[in-house]
């Protein structure tokens, strides 16, 4: 995959398409963010910059020829294209995924407290967007939920939202920092073996933890949940880590992992269980020996 990085950094035309195509395609977009990331890691902010406005007019034109909400495009580019250009640029400066992803991670906790200090009721917000999701999933042999089961879930959709955004961000930065490494980017395995969150956000979540212990309220909940997100990737990091230091086949930690998304249970097990190694070695340290080894 770096050496498409590579390819995909000598081409500018087929950059922007990437850029502008893969965004409406649901999951995919991760695609276009990735590319944008990896764009101002090995080329710099301003080529990423240039290359995004090329093709957000490219985007434009092929909302109109099919009729797409402007409005939506233009704000789901501008939000993805911008947190990866952001996110990006600093791998680039710094070299280091560290600050990126406590970055991100604190911006999914901010959303969700502004959110709550704005809303005063997340039930009458979230209504009108879960009904009509409701009905098209049971459009296609989903389940339909009663009102009382969405009227149950509304208030953990902020929660929801949030952590899908930190999810697609950070899995964006993690791809485009890949695609830069085939390009004169920094070395990415060596930057995820040392990604770590840090003092602060391990605080974060261990207040978190202990008041949705108290609370079982949906704000501590979905601010535990965004933490443990970013400690379930320096779980990650840290078991990459060993692997590698133990020269065992990659595929016996990444394989159960892609296996545990067709299982839900069997995925958050795994989940909580790398956030926990996470959050283990933000206070311990897990990678102390041979720590510059890996590469």
């Amino acid at each position: 995959m770096s050496r498409f990085g590579a390819a995909l950094c000598s081409r500018r035309l087929p950059r922007i398409f990437v850029i502008a195509g893969f965004l409406p395609l649901g999951l995919l977009g991760i695609l276009s963010s990735g590319a944008v990331v990896m764009t101002a890691i090995a080329l710099g902010a301003r080529r990423a910059a240039e290359d995004s406005l090329f093709a957000f007019g490219l985007l434009i034109l092929l909302s109109a020829v099919t009729g797409a909400n402007l409005g939506v495009v233009a704000l789901s580019a501008l939000g993805a294209w911008g947190i990866a250009w952001w996110s990006g640029s600093l791998v680039g400066k710094l070299r280091s995924l560290n600050l990126p992803l406590q970055i991100l991670v604190l911006v999914a906790i901010a959303g969700q407290l502004l959110f709550a200090l704005l809303v005063s009721d997340p039930v009458a917000y979230w209504m009108p967007v879960l009904k009509p999701l409701a009905a098209e999933l049971a459009e296609m042999s989903f389940t339909l939920l009663s009102d009382g089961d969405l009227e149950a879930f509304a208030p953990s959709m902020a929660a929801v939202v949030a952590v899908g955004s930190l999810l697609s961000s950070v899995l964006a930065l993690l791809l485009g920092a890949w695609w830069a490494g085939g390009s004169g980017g920094p070395n990415p395995g060596e930057m995820f073996t040392r990604l770590r969150l840090g003092i602060v956000l391990g605080l974060v979540a261990a207040a978190a933890g202990l008041a949705s212990g108290l609370t079982n309220g949906p704000l501590a909940g979905g601010v535990l949940a965004a933490v443990s997100t970013g400690f379930a990737f320096q779980g990650l990091a840290v078991l990459h880590f060993q692997y590698r230091r133990r020269d065992w086949p990659l595929a016996l930690l990444y394989w159960p992992l892609v296996l545990g998304l067709f299982v839900p249970q069997a995925a958050l097990l795994l989940w909580l269980a790398l956030a926990a190694v996470g959050f283990i070695d933000n206070w311990y340290g897990l990678r102390r020996a041979g720590a510059d080894v890996i590469k």
